[in-house]
């Protein structure tokens, strides 16, 4: 995936990514190569250690799902707002965004 997928995706800047991506790829999440067809375009993908926590937040991600779901609605809702709270203004617009964006099958090789 390129930078400018992965920004289509998020529905942000390339300026916006630029310092997550930054992060990820020093903490060696991510790996950032040239495109083979042109050289001013990065492909980005998981390095290892990246799949390996995107299976880890997988699961977790799993068991908070049926935590919500066992919570049921109401208390799902809550801790939505509560959230929504803590992420503030740039949060609430990024889930927004998230949310209207197309999904994709979360078991990928690339990031």
């Amino acid at each position: 995936m390129s930078v400018t997928e992965l920004t289509a995706i998020l529905k942000l800047t390339r300026q916006a990514v630029n310092a997550p991506l930054r992060a990820l790829t020093d903490q060696g999440l991510v790996r950032a190569v040239s495109a083979q067809d042109d050289r001013r375009r990065k492909e980005l993908g998981l390095t290892p250690a990246g799949r390996r926590l995107e299976r880890q937040l997988g699961k977790e991600r799993w068991r908070l799902g049926a935590a919500l779901e066992a919570g049921g609605p109401e208390k799902a809702a809550a801790w939505r707002e509560v959230m929504a709270l803590i992420a503030g203004d740039e949060g609430t617009a990024l889930a927004a965004r998230m949310q209207a964006a197309p999904t994709r099958e979360a078991s990928t090789d690339e990031a």
